[in-house]
């Protein structure tokens, strides 16, 4: 994959997928993207959707000075990916 994800010790974890359920994990906003779009070339590819009402980009750790909550933007092929604080 070529992306670092999230370190949990010395593993690093990408993605956590849970009977129906699927958390994609990035260290950097471009990354995340990456997978995003990757996830809905799979499911373009197998013929499977993403339900966006059930949808949700969530940051941690993040700070005002660092990023603007109103400019993020997260797409999964055209459609906008809901932000959420909590």
């Amino acid at each position: 994959m070529g992306s670092s994800g999230a370190c949990l010790t010395e593993i690093a974890i990408l993605i956590l997928l849970n009977t129906d359920e699927t958390v994609l994990i990035s260290n950097a906003l471009e990354e995340l993207q990456k997978h995003l779009h990757d996830l809905k070339s799979f499911c373009v590819d197998k013929n499977l959707s993403i339900n966006l009402y059930k949808t949700e980009v969530m940051m941690f750790n993040i700070t005002q000075a660092w990023v603007s909550i109103s400019s993020l933007e997260f797409l999964l092929g055209e459609e906008k990916a809901p932000y959420t604080r909590s």
